[in-house]
């Protein structure tokens, strides 16, 4: 019960770990309020990915040698799909200013 307890009240810690370095580069996340913001908006997604990455290392001898490695593709990949999420929008507020300009 303690470790399923740690898993999902960590797991969207280990998430926020995981993709600090995306959010600064894709971005420009630098401070810690502007990415506690992000991670706010998007608590589904850091709490499942992270809870499921924490429960995949903590597997005995595998975990910590194989699934660190495949976290970090899956971090990639969200990472990936928070990037594209925010170009839809931006596109969708411009073409929505395009639509209003030329009214």
């Amino acid at each position: 019960l303690g470790q399923v307890a740690w898993i999902l009240l960590n797991g969207w810690l280990y998430a926020w770990e995981l993709e600090a370095e995306f959010m600064v580069m894709l971005d420009n996340r630098f401070s810690c309020d502007h990415q506690l913001k992000f991670v706010k908006n998007h608590f589904g997604a850091f709490f499942t990915f992270g809870a499921g990455a924490m429960a995949l290392e903590l597997i005995p001898f595998v975990g910590p040698w194989v699934f660190f490695a495949t976290n970090a593709c899956g971090a990639a990949l969200l990472a990936e799909r928070f990037h594209e999420e925010r170009k839809r929008r931006l596109e969708s507020e411009r073409d929505l200013e395009d639509e209003s300009s030329s009214s």
